[in-house]
């Protein structure tokens, strides 16, 4: 999934070894449900990345909902905007 993120072109977002963000990007961690991820819009402190996270992750839904999977955007805690993502219908995940 992420590499169809990467394709499309979206950047990944990206931290340093002391866990400081250094890039504005996608980033993709389990989701809270089974069988979920969440894609978030992140960026550096004073980046603009939570300005910019509906409109970008708007493009990530609509990206991976084109390729089969079920991608629905949502509004979680502090009112930062997430998508929640499951695999394609019919496949099956270990």
């Amino acid at each position: 999934m992420a590499l169809a993120l990467e394709a499309a072109p979206l950047p990944p977002s990206a931290t340093a070894p002391d866990g400081t963000r250094t890039a504005t990007g996608y980033r993709v961690r389990p989701g809270d449900e089974p069988h979920t991820v969440a894609v978030e819009w992140l960026g550096p402190p004073g980046s603009g990345a939570a300005a910019d996270e509906r409109d970008r992750l708007t493009h990530c839904t609509d990206v991976l909902t084109a390729l089969g999977w079920d991608a629905l955007l949502y509004r979680g805690p502090r009112r930062r905007w997430f998508v929640e993502v499951r695999p394609p219908h019919g496949t099956t995940t270990a």
